[in-house]
């Protein structure tokens, strides 16, 4: 079986667009925010970056700015 969410929607030029600037701009802030120390390592911190902005963008949100502010809520900045 496969999942209810739509490969081809998040596979759009746009939002591929809208995902990398998100993913910069995430990227940033999860690094002053030293997340490091909670993966084994960065590689490891961009793969669940980018896995979790994947999830977003396939259940239909594509504004990078809204990526970017549901992705950093994702995880414990404190």
């Amino acid at each position: 079986m496969g999942s209810s969410r739509s490969i081809s929607s998040h596979c759009d030029p746009r939002t591929l667009a809208s995902i990398d600037l998100a993913f910069d701009s995430a990227w940033g802030v999860l690094a002053v925010h030293d997340l490091f120390a909670r993966f084994t390592n960065a590689c490891e911190l961009r793969g669940e970056l980018s896995q979790r902005l994947t999830v977003l963008a396939s259940d239909g949100v594509t504004d990078p700015d809204e990526l970017r502010r549901l992705v950093l809520a994702s995880f414990p900045l404190a």
